[in-house]
C-alpha cells in the first residue's frame, strides 16, 4: 500500500501546452509583485513574456525547424520564464540585501541567447538552485558558497554554478 508521500509525488500532471506556457511569466510577475519585488519596465521576465506571446499561434514570431536562432530565442524565453516562476514561487518574504540585489540584477539583464557570460543568468541559476531546495522542503538560505542548507542536523554549503560550455562541463567532477 502506498503512503501519502508517494501518492502526492506521483500524481498525474495536467497537460502543459503553449497557452499555459504563455501564462507562466505572468504568474511569476504576479508573485514577484506580491512579494514586494519591483519589476522595472522592460525587465527580462517581461521580455520573455513578449517573446512567448509572439511565438504563439498567429503571433509575429514563427518557429521553424530550420531557423535555429528563433527556436533558441523562444526556448530561452520559456526557460527563463519557468526558472523565474520557480524563484518567485519560493521567494521568502524576508530577504537579505544581497539576495534582493541578485533578484534586481537577474531581472534587468539581457535576454540574448548567446549571452554566455551574463551575471543576470548566473544569478538566475543560483536563485533557481535555492528554489529547488525550497521546493524539496529542505531548510536552506543564501550564504557562501551560494546556498547553505541543513542536512542531518549539520549545516552544509553548495556552490551553484551555471555551466556555460562543454569545455567547462568536462572540467567538473563526473563531467567527462
Amino acid at each position: 500500500m502506498a503512503d501519502d508521500t508517494s501518492e502526492k509525488r506521483y500524481q498525474k500532471l495536467a497537460t502543459f501546452g503553449s497557452s499555459a506556457l504563455g501564462a507562466v511569466p505572468e504568474a511569476a510577475m504576479i508573485r514577484f509583485k506580491r512579494m514586494g519585488v519591483v519589476l522595472t519596465p522592460d525587465n527580462r521576465l517581461e521580455r520573455a513574456r513578449e517573446i512567448l506571446k509572439q511565438s504563439q499561434a498567429g503571433g509575429s514570431l514563427v518557429v521553424k525547424a530550420d531557423d535555429l536562432a528563433t527556436a533558441k530565442l523562444v526556448a530561452e524565453a520559456a526557460r527563463d520564464s519557468m526558472d523565474m516562476y520557480f524563484i518567485a514561487r519560493t521567494l521568502p518574504r524576508a530577504r537579505p540585501n544581497d539576495y534582493e540585489g541578485k533578484l534586481r540584477v537577474m531581472l534587468r539583464g539581457d535576454n540574448r541567447p548567446d549571452d554566455r557570460f551574463s551575471q543576470p543568468r548566473d544569478y538566475q541559476f543560483e536563485l533557481l538552485g535555492g528554489a529547488f531546495f525550497a521546493m524539496a522542503e529542505i531548510d536552506a538560505w543564501p550564504a557562501e558558497p551560494d546556498v547553505r542548507f541543513k542536512f542531518e542536523d549539520q549545516d552544509w554549503g553548495a556552490p551553484i554554478k551555471r555551466v556555460r560550455s562543454e569545455e567547462q562541463l568536462a572540467k567538473r567532477p563526473g563531467g567527462g
